[in-house]
């Protein structure tokens, strides 16, 4: 799809750092089964992103968008974070196995929610 194309309101971003993450396993339903996911992917420059959609809990269908990375690092996740806030503007961005941390009492596979007030970069 050309760059100039007019995008549909996006409700969330996902960015994804390998595709194990999304694809569905024999004994785990990735994200393309878990969402309504468009095959093709949305071409913008180098990057695929994948359109998907899905019901919240008022039954109002929602709009969003993922990227999966195909490898960990910080430089791939701020790339594909600022290219989807830049092109698409979803209202929440979720990142998904792009973590790290320094604190002893979190471990692998803790969920770890911040919160940020788009007007301020204090956590």
């Amino acid at each position: 799809m050309p760059d100039s194309i007019i995008v549909p309101v996006v409700d969330v971003g996902v960015v994804i750092a390998l595709k194990e993450e999304f694809e569905d396993k024999p004994l785990f339903d990735g994200f393309m089964k878990t969402f309504d996911t468009d095959r093709e992917p949305d071409q913008r420059g180098a990057r695929q992103f994948f359109h998907f959609s899905f019901d919240d809990e008022s039954g109002n269908l929602r709009h969003g968008i993922v990227s999966i990375l195909h490898s960990m690092g910080n430089a791939a996740a701020q790339d594909a974070t600022r290219q989807m806030i830049e092109v698409f503007d979803p209202a929440i961005l979720i990142n998904v196995g792009l973590s790290g941390s320094v604190d002893k009492d979190v471990r692998l596979g803790d969920v770890v929610v911040a919160t940020l007030d788009r007007k301020s970069t204090r956590l």
